[in-house]
């Protein structure tokens, strides 16, 4: 109560100090915290009741200091004198509460064959950009469009910590998916040439054999299921949809070459280091940024700042470090282009490992030809080669 009234913290001098206290007590004016020293008196009063002081300190002969002003009135006189800095000090809370109300960061974890530039194109048709309102974001929605965008993930989970948008996935890169048009009735077809190694028929009837080689559009589960009467003439068909795990092996070959001659960047020791400081999508460089060199290769290291932990906002720093370097003519030595070969070689068949080919053989051979290297691998891979298709009746 007294911090709303506004108090007063008096020094008080005078002779007649008894005096002083008991005409305060006749006008009824309030008086708390009386110290009494040697050659003067402290005490605190309402503002109000200072106003009605006057005649008593006439009366008394009293003299009075005016110590301290505390309390909400004087408070408000204080903010009175600097409205510029109250309006700006909402100015920027009101500036502060939109800014951490949106999506500043985005993080993907878990994805394997999705690279952050296709995922944050997804993003993009879906609305969902830095700068996006947070509570504009349907997070069960979002993550049921990632399963159906993209076929490969099995499960997704969107979840928003501050402003920063945390999305984890898994793929399904253990085995490849045969795409199967669905259809009401279908048959199984085969889609490349080779020999059946395997074949579980969980619905259908099979027309092939392990064993058996196959060409591109044979029939290898029929969709209609023969009836036969007693005495083995046909009574009916019941037409089902074909489903069967086929596993087909088969030969390919991968031929890669690299040039023996190529250009080396060999690296002086010169290099620069600009700075620049980025907000949103507006960017300052430092003025004396200036890269004089003929060729030369840069990096960029950018820090994204934030107020608290997961709470980050859309003001960055940069460091772009570019280094020059020399283009010289250079060959290829044998063991270089194996290696170089190899590699490539290796990315090629972890790519068919991850659709769910098995590599059952390979036979690799490389050799120097008409100022080039070449690399050529004969396979054996075995695959589940199979598609669907609509069984087809009376010509319909």
């Amino acid at each position: 109560m007294k911090s709303i009234k506004g108090m007063l913290t008096i020094k008080a001098t005078g002779e007649e100090m008894e005096r002083f206290f008991n005409l305060c007590i006749n006008k009824n004016i309030v008086i708390h915290e009386i110290k009494v020293s040697d050659n003067s008196t402290c005490f605190t009063i309402s503002a109000k009741d200072y106003l009605t002081l006057k005649p008593v300190l006439q009366k008394t002969h009293t003299r009075t200091v005016l110590l301290r002003k505390s309390g909400l009135p004087f408070f408000y006189l204080k903010l009175k004198k600097r409205w510029m800095f109250i309006i700006a000090i909402l100015f920027c809370t009101f500036i502060l509460i939109n800014v951490l109300s949106r999506i500043w960061r985005v993080e993907l974890s878990g994805n394997e064959s999705i690279s952050f530039e296709q995922f944050y194109g997804f993003l993009n048709t879906n609305n969902i950009k830095y700068g996006t309102y947070s509570k504009n974001i349907d997070y069960k929605q979002l993550e049921a469009s990632i399963r159906e965008y993209f076929p490969q993930v099995t499960w997704a989970s969107v979840t928003l910590e501050g402003t920063g948008l945390y999305i984890v996935i898994k793929e399904d890169t253990s085995s490849y998916k045969t795409e199967k048009q669905t259809f009401e009735n279908s048959h199984l077809i085969a889609t490349r040439e080779g020999e059946i190694v395997n074949m579980v028929v969980r619905q259908g009837v099979a027309t092939v054999n392990i064993g058996d080689t196959i060409a591109p559009g044979d029939i290898l589960v029929q969709g209609n299921i023969p009836v036969y009467n007693d005495d083995l003439t046909l009574k009916s068909e019941i037409l089902v949809n074909a489903d069967a795990d086929i596993w087909v092996r088969y030969t390919d070959n991968i031929h890669l070459t690299l040039k023996e001659k190529y250009i080396k960047k060999e690296y002086t020791q010169e290099s620069k280091k600009d700075y620049y400081i980025q907000f949103g999508n507006f960017r300052i460089w430092n003025p004396f940024h200036n890269t004089l060199y003929k060729t030369s290769h840069s990096t960029t290291a950018i820090k994204q700042f934030k107020l608290i932990d997961k709470y980050y906002l859309p003001l960055y720093f940069g460091v772009k470090t570019t280094k020059e370097y020399i283009e010289e003519d250079a060959k290829y030595t044998l063991e270089e282009a194996k290696s170089i070969l190899n590699e490539e070689l290796e990315e090629i068949l972890t790519t068919l490992s991850q659709k769910g080919v098995q590599i059952i053989e390979k036979n690799v051979n490389i050799f120097y030809e008409g100022k080039m290297y070449h690399l050529t691998c004969e396979l054996i891979l075995e695959e589940q080669a199979v598609s669907s298709i609509p069984i087809v009746i009376n010509g319909e």
